[in-house]
């Protein structure tokens, strides 16, 4: 509880932080959200042509969209610490945090905000609105599911950051991994098949962010709630183990001539 505590104690001064540049924190917020919709507009012009793919709808897309946005957003608000991990690292950013007596992965996730997040959430409530899948038997399930690709997304940015830890400056490789993870995941699952599903089920795990969750909530499937359950848990996990397994090799001061 006392970890819980001190996680959102973190996430409210970095929240404040960043709402107290107004104007760029309103900006920031109206131009993600902008984006999203400019982007979810090449979808309806799609299916005003075609009237689906493999099955998917417009309204699957949008929900797709919803849960994709809605867990980014919530990750960038108050997890986007990790986004920040390699060049923490790298630079020796870790040391201020390492000599408090608190959850070490826990202050990294909480350490940053981003504005743009917000923009992400509110455009995951306008999706998700447009799609109709907000009923009463769906809602727990698409909260859930955002929670769920969250913490993907979260553990995901932490396996990549911890890179550093190994291969030295991975700030820009991290960074472009990561933009794969979401690319990936803003397409419906009839577009993928093969090595390639499997590659996304796996490596890059974008389908745990989008399209599994959409197919779980279609089919209404217990099955498939625990395996996302199972696996984000698995995923979590493996993602705090590479961190603390590559902390093993920081030294104070990590960049070569940055600190005195």
């Amino acid at each position: 509880m006392s970890e819980l505590k001190n996680l959102l104690a973190h996430i409210k001064i970095s929240i404040q932080s960043t709402v107290s540049l107004r104007e760029s924190f309103l900006l920031q917020s109206f131009f993600m959200l902008l984006s999203n919709l400019v982007f979810f507009l090449f979808w309806w012009i799609y299916f005003d042509n075609f009237n689906s793919i493999k099955g998917w709808m417009l309204s699957d897309i949008a929900c797709l969209y919803g849960i994709v946005n809605g867990a980014y957003g919530v990750f960038s608000v108050f997890l986007g610490g990790s986004r920040y991990l390699s060049r923490m690292v790298f630079e020796g950013d870790l040391d201020m945090l390492i000599v408090k007596p608190k959850n070490l992965l826990l202050q990294i996730m909480g350490s940053k905000s981003t504005s743009s997040g917000w923009g992400d959430i509110v455009s995951a409530a306008v999706f998700l609105a447009f799609s109709g899948y907000i009923t009463i038997i769906n809602l727990p399930f698409l909260v859930l599911f955002i929670l769920t690709a969250c913490i993907v997304i979260a553990s995901f940015s932490i396996i990549m950051g911890s890179l550093a830890f190994w291969i030295g400056d991975s700030h820009a490789l991290s960074k472009q991994i990561f933009e794969f993870l979401l690319t990936f995941s803003n397409y419906p699952k009839s577009i993928y098949a093969g090595a390639i599903k499997v590659f996304l089920l796996t490596i890059i795990p974008s389908g745990f962010i989008g399209f599994v969750p959409i197919e779980t909530i279609k089919t209404q499937s217990l099955s498939g709630v625990l395996y996302i359950l199972g696996f984000t848990l698995v995923y979590a996990y493996c993602a705090s183990k590479i961190f603390y397994c590559g902390l093993r090799k920081y030294s104070s001061g990590n960049k070569p001539g940055f600190k005195v």
